[in-house]
């Protein structure tokens, strides 16, 4: 029984064996396949990755755990051994024929041997021995085990090789980070100082070899950013490149960090301001200069230039490198360093500078020196800068500017009587070596001019010598005619006899004009050959033959006067004939030949000997008129019969009174006597030089602007003298702005003084009440004045700027900083306005004819809006009156900003007109007239359909109707005319204005309700007119609708406009008398109401209305202009020094006391 049990345990354990070894190699298979993929996924991830430091630590950490995650798993089936009972079951299975037999027996092989058990066991056996073992695991199969093992194995020892070397480096960077002791960080070139801009090469070498890679970390202030190294032949590297700003750094590998270092950025020291002292050579006389942060040198040759240069950092050494060649050394002084030059010719230099640290710069700036030329003075005459006419005994104030590049050195006054010899005498100057002023009193009576002479003056200024002859320049000249008082005389004679010589005068005067147009001519001719060292030969021939043509008419006009002289001498008996020559034909016959002695040496080209023979022929010409006055005046008094005597002796008298009043031009009233003194100068003139400094400084900066839009464009050489000449202008206007600025200081404590003085000189107590109550205003004034000054110099720095801009070439800073100083200029000008009382109350006036205007404009607009028939009609006329809208809008904003800078620049007025205006201000801030203007314009679009209007209605809006609109624009009509009221109240209107201004204001309010009451009235009419609007009768009908309502409001608003009417206006409006609409309608059915009274009535009013508010226009205009005229100053002069003036003039006309 033992032996059978043998048999099939042997055969059991072949197949045990078989089955082992196929599991085996199948599960060494899938491990080897699991754990090859794991590491040629983590290889590949970290070559194609780049990983490094901790990411390939834990990428390598991650696949360890999955290669032994996939040994576990695929060899767990190893450790079990299969029991005999299991392995029967697969034999069985594999062989079915056994029938359970072999499975049987092993299972009762521990079992009491027994004859059943042994048939089973001997049935197991004799079936055993029948069975192939390849039937159950064969040979093939376990080939096929042991070839996947094989693969897997390859597989895997290929794997293994590429992921050893990964691996090993993650362990070992595994270990730096458990001992980072172990790791030394080498790092070049630690702390190091470079220039800005430079680049910072860190490279930093690692004990380990290139086991990690390290990180470079750089920052500041706790702000900390990372930058990879890489790998290069010296270890790791990286490039810090364009470094601005110092900063420290480290290197950091695997938890270890170097020491931190620093990188320093050092600059070159550079330029942070030049100043420049000018010290002028002492032949121009001008005072030592200093401009602060400047550069570029100007001035005449020989000025001494002290350089003084502040730099940002200390500086070891410093030099100017002049353009031409030369270096000129700087010494260190107070901080600054510090160097002198002289002016020799047009050059240029750059500040080099070099510091402690070795750092040196060359001068990135050039700047500029140029030797300013010493131009001829500009002089020109300020005052009186026209013609005149005179009478023997006036005093003409002259006053004269003149300009220099440097110095003037003279400023005379050159005048010469009747064509005689040409007398210099000096002006009394004031101003600065650069910008002179000079003002002379000419006395008429020390000419001893008589009626016909002419005096021509012109100015004379010279320059600084320097070593040379000076440069002279002459103004324009003008003339003084004398005129007999007799013109006063003939204005007071309004009887006589009949006079002759109108025609004569007439024809003198067109001669006189010519002739000076012609001296003007020459002069010009001579002054432009004197200024420039030549003249235009076709120009002076011209001259000459206008000389000749005039000649021509002169001996005409001769002929014709010795004509009439014959016709008196052959008169007949009745009338003496004359005893002499004709005294007016001597003079224009002495003309004549002047005339031709000045066309020969015009033709000659010599128009400095033509001159005073052209002289000489107005002159004479000026006589002949004088006769022919005195003429008049002759037959006049011979007509007047025996008492022409007395007649002369009073007319006389009267002639004194108005030449005693004529514009007060004497200087008697003065303590001062023939003294020359100085005057402020006229609030017109500096007014307008302002304004002439502001447009010049606007048409300046958009050359510079131009010049910043096409530099481009422009060749260097062009653009260079571009600059140059730009630079030039605007030092030129900076210069002449300061001028202004010092006249406009000095000016202001002698018009105190002049103002008290006058105001203390023949006042009465009456008289001094008033003056004090004008000093407030007067102390408001010189307050602005001084405001005005500041500004002017604010301008100047501002153009100072500009040209420091051009020197630098940079006109678009220049653009920008001309800009601000046109601004300021424009500001001086609305403060010099406002300062002055008759510009402001001037300035409010016309302000307050533009709200009346522009209210009467917004009246006529509603009243056109009506009248368009069809729907493009009505759109046509819509949009018309659209755009009118908005003009009218543009001109209210204008009034609106004029009002605002009136408002502002009312500290020099008197309390009632800074309220007045301000109230006008706060009407203007309240009723937002223009913002109103513009939303009607855009309402009468969106009426008219057109885009906007489109647009706005598909969005749902509905556009107004025509009535809202015309409520709108009575209500800015009003507004504006309320504004006009208080302007009026700020022009100091009467309250007899205010009452007549309220009242049109009433009469115009009345008129609107009038048409409005007839608009309604009249869509009343329409809608009983017409039975299909009126549905909801019976028997067409109208039934109850707003026609109710409508009629009976209509008909109650004409009733209490009516009485309104006669309560205001009874005299004015007497056709409301004869009406009367009764206390209700008489129906308020459209079929029930006639309008026929209405109409007529409506009329009637309507034209009464016009009437009325016509007169009361004309009442307020004649009314303002009253009060316009008592508002003047009146400056009485007192009786006794009046008497005293007269009997003077009594005594010069008469002789007596000779």
């Amino acid at each position: 029984m033992g032996e059978r049990y043998a048999e099939l345990s042997a055969l059991i354990g072949r197949v045990t064996r078989r089955w082992r070894t196929f599991t085996a190699l199948a599960a060494w298979a899938r491990a080897a396949a699991g754990c090859a993929l794991v590491l040629a996924a983590a290889a590949a991830i970290g070559h194609f990755g780049h990983v490094d430091g901790g990411a390939l630590i834990l990428l390598w950490g991650v696949a360890a755990g999955l290669v032994s995650g996939v040994c576990v798993r695929a060899l767990a089936p190893l450790r079990l051994a299969p029991r005999d009972l299991r392995v029967a079951r697969l034999i069985e299975e594999r062989c079915p024929e056994l029938e359970d037999a072999l499975v049987t027996a092993i299972g009762h092989r521990g079992a009491d041997a027994g004859p059943m058990a042994a048939a089973v066991a001997e049935d197991a056996i004799r079936r055993a021995r029948l069975l192939d073992l390849d039937r159950v695991i064969g040979r093939e199969a376990l080939r096929r085990a042991v070839l996947q093992a094989a693969a897997a194995s390859l597989a895997l020892g290929i794997a293994a090789f590429f992921s050893l070397a990964p691996a090993a480096q993650a362990a070992r960077l595994l270990s730096l980070y458990v001992l980072p002791h172990r790791l030394g960080i080498d790092v070049q070139p630690g702390d190091v100082k470079v220039r800005a801009g430079a680049s910072v090469r860190v490279v930093a070498t690692l004990s380990t070899g290139d086991a990690v890679a390290p990180v470079l970390r750089t920052g500041s202030d706790g702000a900390w950013r990372e930058i990879p190294m890489a790998k290069g032949p010296d270890g790791f590297a990286a490039l810090l490149e364009g470094i601005q700003d110092s900063f420290r750094y480290t290197v950091t590998a695997a938890g270890a960090s170097s020491p931190q270092y620093s990188v320093t950025v050092v600059r070159p020291p550079r330029v942070a301001r030049i100043d420049l002292q000018y010290d002028y050579p002492a032949a121009f006389g001008m005072a030592p200069r200093r401009e602060e942060d400047g550069g570029d040198i100007y001035g005449p040759a020989g000025t001494r230039v002290r350089i003084t240069v502040h730099a940002d950092k200390p500086v070891r050494e410093a030099a100017l490198n002049l353009t031409e060649g030369g270096v000129v050394r700087l010494a260190e002084r107070s901080g600054a360093l510090e160097g002198e030059l002289t002016i020799t010719r047009d050059d240029g230099y750059r500040v080099a500078l070099a510091d402690t640290d070795g750092l040196a710069s060359d001068g990135d700036t050039e700047y500029f020196i140029r030797t300013l030329q010493d131009r001829p003075p500009d002089v020109r005459i300020v005052r009186p800068a026209s013609d005149r006419q005179v009478t023997p005994l006036e005093e003409v104030s002259i006053e004269a500017s003149a300009d220099d590049d440097f110095a003037v050195a003279s400023l005379d006054l050159v005048y010469s009587v009747a064509g005689g010899p040409e007398r210099a005498v000096p002006f009394a100057r004031s101003g600065e070596g650069t910008a002179v002023t000079g003002q002379r009193t000419v006395y008429l009576e020390d000419l001893r001019v008589r009626p016909g002479d002419v005096v021509a003056y012109y100015a004379r200024a010279r320059d600084a010598s320097r070593g040379r002859r000076s440069s002279e320049a002459r103004s324009d000249i003008f003339f003084l005619e004398v005129t007999p008082f007799e013109e006063e005389f003939v204005a007071s004679q309004t009887q006589g006899g009949g006079g002759g010589g109108g025609g004569s005068d007439q024809g003198l005067e067109d001669l006189i004009q010519a002739q000076k147009d012609i001296i003007t001519a020459t002069w010009n001719l001579d002054r432009r050959a004197r200024a420039s060292g030549g003249r235009s030969a076709e120009d002076v021939r011209a001259v000459a033959k206008a000389q000749q043509e005039l000649r021509t008419r002169a001996t005409t006009m001769l002929r014709g006067m010795q004509r009439a002289t014959d016709i008196r001498r052959r008169r007949p008996a009745g009338g003496a004939a004359p005893a002499g020559p004709d005294a007016m034909a001597e003079a224009v016959g002495r003309a004549t030949v002047a005339m031709g002695s000045a066309y020969e040496q015009l033709d000659g080209l010599k128009t400095a000997g033509a001159l005073p023979h052209e002289m000489s022929a107005l002159n004479e010409l000026l006589r002949a008129q004088a006769e022919v006055r005195r003429r008049e005046i002759a037959q006049q008094a011979s007509g007047t019969g025996g008492s022409g005597s007395n007649r002369r002796q009073q007319d006389m008298s009267s002639l004194f009174d108005r030449e005693l009043a004529k514009q007060q031009q004497t200087n008697y009233e003065t303590p001062s006597g023939r003294e020359t003194r100085d005057e402020p100068k006229p609030a017109d003139e500096v007014l307008d030089k302002v304004r002439d400094l502001a447009e010049r400084q606007d048409a300046l900066t958009g050359s510079q602007r131009d010049l910043a839009r096409g530099r481009a464009s422009v060749p260097e050489e062009e653009r260079r003298r571009e600059l140059e000449r730009l630079t030039r202008e605007q030092s030129e206007l900076r210069r002449q702005a300061e001028a202004l600025a010092q006249e406009m200081e000095r000016s202001q404590p002698q018009g105190g003084r002049g103002g008290q003085s006058a105001q203390g000189q023949g006042q009465g107590a009456q008289q001094g009440r008033g003056a004090q109550g004008g000093q407030s205003a007067q102390a408001g004034q010189a307050g602005e004045r001084q405001q005005a000054s500041r500004a002017l110099q604010q301008a100047a720095e501002e153009m100072q700027g500009a040209a420091n801009e051009l020197r630098r070439e940079n006109p678009e800073q220049a653009s920008a900083r001309g800009s601000r100083a046109a601004d300021r200029l424009r500001d001086v000008e609305q403060r010099v306005r406002g300062a002055q009382p008759d510009d402001r109350r001037r300035a409010i006036g016309e302000l307050q004819l533009e709200s009346r205007q522009l209210a009467e404009a917004e009246r006529r607009l509603g009243g056109a809006a009506g009248g368009a028939r069809g729907d493009g009609d009505r759109a046509d006329r819509g949009r018309q009156r659209a755009a009118e809208q908005e003009r009218l809008a543009e001109r209210a904003r204008r009034l609106e900003d004029g009002v605002r800078q009136l408002a502002g620049g009312a500290e020099g007025g008197d309390q009632q007109e800074r309220s007045a205006l301000g109230q006008a201000a706060q009407e203007v801030e309240r009723q937002r007239l223009s913002e109103r203007m513009r939303e009607a314009a855009r309402e009468e679009r969106q009426a008219a359909g057109d885009q906007s209007g489109r647009a706005g209605q598909r969005g749902g809006v509905q556009p107004p109707s025509e009535a809202d609109m015309q409520r709108e624009r009575q209500e800015i009509a009003r507004g504006l005319e309320s504004v006009a009221d208080r302007l009026g109240a700020a022009a100091g209107q009467g309250g007899a204005s205010q009452q007549l201004s309220d009242e049109l204001s009433s009469l115009r309010r009345q008129r609107e309700e009038l048409e409005a009451l007839d608009r309604q009235l009249s869509e009343l009419r329409q809608q009983g007119g017409e039975p299909e609007s009126n549905q909801g009768g019976r028997d067409g009908q109208p039934g109850p609708s707003g026609q109710t309502a409508g009629g009976s409001g209509a008909w109650a608003a004409a009733s209490e406009l009516l009485k309104e009417l006669r309560g205001e206006n009874r005299g004015d409006v007497p056709e409301t008398e004869g009406f009367n609409p009764g206390r209700s309608a008489p129906g308020t059915e459209g079929w029930k109401q006639d309008f026929e009274k209405w109409d007529r009535l409506k009329v009637q009013v309507a034209a009464a209305l016009e009437r009325a508010e016509r007169s009361a226009a004309d009442r307020l205009r004649e009314q303002q202009s009253r009060d316009r005229l008592n508002a003047g100053a009146t400056q009485a002069v007192p009786e006794q020094y009046r008497r005293l003036i007269e009997k003077y003039y009594r005594a010069l006309a008469t002789g007596e006391g000779k």
